[in-house]
Formats: C-alpha cells, structure tokens, sequence
C-alpha cells in the first residue's frame, strides 16, 4: 500500500492574485484534457455506431444512458458538500473522507438495487438486461471511489490531478471500445468490457488520494448539512435538459423531436468550454464564501464577467450561422427544420454561461436551498414551455423554451441572491455591453462576406480580438499560455529530451 500522509487542513491562499493564477492553472488543465478527450471519445463512438449498427447501439445507448443516472444516484450532491465542508479553516480531512466514502457507499448498494429491480422488470428482453447490468453496475462500484478521488483534488484545487483522473478512465473505456471493434468482438463481450472499463478510474482516483491522505474512522457531521437541498438541486438540474426529449415526442411528435435534439447536441458541446471554467472557480467561491464575503463577491462577478464572455464568443457565431452549421453537420434535410432551431439553441449557450456563475454565487454562500427553488420553478415553466409551444411551432417552439428556461433561471438567481446588485453592476452589465458590441460586429462580417467557412471563421477572430482587448480576460488567456508551455516543458524533461 501506498504510504499515506495524513492531512488535517488545506491552506487556500486569499491573495485574489494567486486565486486568480490557480484558477487559470487549473481551468488550463481540464481545458485541454477534456477536449482531447471528448475529439477522441467521439471518434471512438462512431466507429462502435458502425460496428454496431443501429439496433444495437440503441441498447448500449440506453444502458450509457442509465449508467449516467446511476452515477448521480451514488453521489446525490456530496461532491459540492464535501468540498464545501474541506475548503473551511481547520476541516479533518480524514474524517471528511471517511464520510464520504461511506455515504457513497450507501448510494451504491440502493443504487444497485434500484438498477438491478429496473434492468428485471422494465426490460424484458434478456439481452437488453444483460447489456444495462455489465455496462452500469460496474460502473456504480467504480464511480464511488473515482468520485472520491476527483472530489478531494476539486476541494484542493489540483485540478490537474481531476484532469488525469477524467482522462484515464474515458480513454481505458474508449480504448477498450476500440479494441472490441478491431478484434470484432461480440456485442455481449464488447459490454462487458467497457462496463470493466470503469474501474480503471475507480482505482487510479482511490490510489492518488490514499497516497495524500489516510482516511480516518470518525465521522463529519458536515456531511449533512444541507445534503439535501444540494441532492434536490442536483436532480432538477438533471431533469432541465431532459425536458425536451421526454415531452417533445408527445406534443410534437418523434420528427419535429429529432430536429430539436440534434440541433441540441451543437450547444451542449460548446457548453462544456464554461464548464470547464466553472469548475476551476468552484472550490475558491466556497472558500470565499466561508471565510470572506467580500472576496466572494469579487470573484463571482469575475467569474460571471469571464463565463459571460466566452458564451457569447461561442454563442453569436452558432447563432448567426445555423443554417450552414446544420448543412455542415447532418445534412442539407436537416437545414429547414434544425437550422432555425440551432439559431434559438445558441443563444442558451450565452444564457447558461451566465447562469451557471449566478448560480454558484448562491451554492457557495449556503444558499443552496434557493437554487434549488429557482430550478424547481424553471422546471415547472419549462414543462409548459416545451408542451405548448412545441405542439405549436415543433423543434423551433422547443428551442423557445429551452430559451424561456434559461431566462426563468437567470431572474431567478438574481432575484434570490443579496449581492444581486453588485454582481449586476461589476459583472453582468459589463457582459451585456459586450454582447451589444459582439453582435453588432458579427452582423456586420456576415452581412459582407457572407455564411460558410470564410464567413464563420472571420466572425469567431472578430469576436475573439474584441475580447482578448478586455485586460482581464487576456490576463487569463496569457496564464492559461505559460501553463501549457510550462507542462509541455516539463513534459519534455521528464523524457530526457533537450
């Protein structure tokens, strides 16, 4: 076994210069591990499509699908509790991590049960059932302790170490994928070893974290401490983006619900950029929150001003250039019916990029219950949302609420959050400006040259110059830089090479 060197308190430095180095280092760090990851994962996925063929490839979608909710029901919000709980003066580590790990596996016996129940009675087709319980019970065992391992490594800003843990275990499972295709293995073998797949980055995330710290055997009365309103929040955020799918069908019909998604899948990608972000401030918000409100304050509306920033940079192109993006994308047949659609989708890329700041501003003040009660609104609206106007207008009507939800939730969390104010007059109505200036210049390029490649190309450089002009955002462009360089260096060095 590895040695363990126990660790009773994380220092967090409250220079906003160093919190602002860290926080460009470690978004730096998933950036580019997460694109890398996803660019290969997707090219795996379409050759197992193709090996498949689509029958079968519905199962193993349905099973991924399962095992996506599986991970949450093994978590139900402890990550942001326990970072909540470790970014505090004098937090036991050890015994934060022991309680952790032993709700989590709690989760995963109830979660097992649940799963196993589901896959028995709901399926009966004995494959369908075979396939749902090698690919998502492997999975819940090794998502316990892969949790635990990105979960400590959020609460102490290492994202690095989250970076390799997220990268081992897609590309173990991405790797054994394409494996199976170039030995041709049969759809039940192929299962079962992507299901084992998982536990590379079960092992790999237990292992980084026992070599740091030795879990303890006392218990940390933290842990429960507004569990539930994060367990709640968690799960309508789940719910938000399945709206769509789980209503459009019935109100516009299985077509008009086929434009909508894959005109949804555009703007989902390109959400993973200020996700990125987000996650990099995270854990300095709730050490803020904990012990300084006027530093939380400052961040959050820096934070808000980055995100809101790199949303529109993506958002404004997507928008103004739909209808090319869906020819380029899936097709010429899809043009009439998904381009105006993406048109709309895009602009909850923007949206969200505000949300998503606005929303960690309350998590990380212990407001969490509040942000629960905005998306629970947003659920209701967008409910409606999606069934009137989707049985109106189809996919263009859905991508309306999907944009109405996003504006529910942008009132929301600034209605219910007490620096409301400030966070308008330091953050956002800086955002809106810029938004004024983006569009404005974006119209203006497409209008002269037009929509393709040209087009798009010179609307994203356009957009890119006038934000790299803003100090602060090239602040973090230059940092995020020099870490790439200095990690290739030391890359480099590490291999002997000169």
């Amino acid at each position: 076994m590895f040695p363990a060197r126990p660790v009773v308190a994380i220092r967090l430095d409250s220079e906003p210069l160093s919190a602002g180095t860290r926080i460009a280092k470690n978004a730096t760090y998933l950036l580019v591990s997460d694109v890398g990851v996803r660019i290969i994962t997707a090219l795996v996925g379409i050759l197992v499509a193709r090996y498949l063929g689509p029958e079968q490839y519905g199962v193993l979608s349905l099973a991924l699908a399962l095992l996506g909710i599986a991970a949450y029901l093994t978590d139900l919000g402890l990550t942001p509790v326990m970072i909540r709980e470790g970014t505090k003066p004098g937090a036991s580590i050890p015994e934060l991590l022991s309680g952790t790990l032993r709700l989590r596996l709690l989760f995963a016996v109830a979660t097992t049960v649940v799963m196993v129940l589901l896959a028995w009675f709901y399926y009966p087709s004995a494959t369908v059932r075979t396939v749902i319980l090698v690919v998502v019970l492997p999975g819940i065992w090794a998502g316990v302790f892969r949790g635990i391992g990105t979960g400590y490594f959020q609460m102490t800003q290492e994202m690095q170490y989250v970076a390799l843990i997220n990268a081992v275990a897609a590309l173990a499972g991405a790797g054994m994928f394409l494996l199976a295709v170039l030995m041709r293995w049969s759809f039940p073998v192929l299962s079962i070893g992507y299901g084992l797949s998982a536990v590379v980055g079960g092992v790999l995330g237990f292992l980084l974290v026992r070599r740091r710290v030795a879990f303890g055997r006392g218990w940390h009365r933290g842990l429960l401490t507004g569990l539930p309103a994060f367990t709640l929040g968690g799960g309508l955020g789940l719910l938000l983006p399945q709206l769509g799918p789980l209503l459009l069908p019935h109100a516009a019909g299985l077509e008009e619900t086929g434009f909508f998604t894959a005109a949804y899948r555009i703007p989902a990608v390109l959400l993973a950029v200020p996700g990125v972000v987000a996650t990099a401030f995270y854990p300095q918000l709730f050490a803020y929150g904990a012990s300084d409100r006027q530093g939380h304050r400052a961040l959050s509306a820096r934070e808000l001003r980055l995100m809101g920033s790199l949303g529109l940079l993506l958002a404004i192109p997507t928008s103004l250039h739909a209808r090319w993006i869906a020819s380029v994308v899936f097709g010429a047949a899809w043009v009439e019916q998904g381009g105006p659609a993406l048109a709309l989708l895009a602009w909850t890329v923007a949206l969200a990029s505000v949300n998503w700041p606005l929303a960690d501003a309350l998590t990380t003040q212990g407001l969490q219950v509040r942000r629960a009660e905005v998306q629970a609104v947003a659920v209701v609206v967008g409910a409606g949302a999606y069934w009137f106007l989707g049985r109106g207008w189809g996919a263009l009507g859905a991508a309306g609420a999907a944009l109405a939800v996003e504006t529910v939730l942008t009132v929301g969390f600034l209605v219910l959050n007490p620096d409301a104010r400030t966070l308008v007059r330091t953050g956002l109505l800086s955002v809106v400006v810029k938004a004024l200036v983006l569009v404005a210049l974006a119209w203006a390029v497409t209008w002269v040259v037009g929509s393709g490649w040209l087009g798009f190309g010179l609307t994203v450089t356009a957009g890119g110059m006038v934000l790299v002009l803003d100090r602060e955002i090239r602040g973090y462009t230059v940092q995020g830089m020099k870490m790439i360089v200095r990690t290739a260096r030391a890359a480099r060095v590490g291999r002997g090479v000169r």
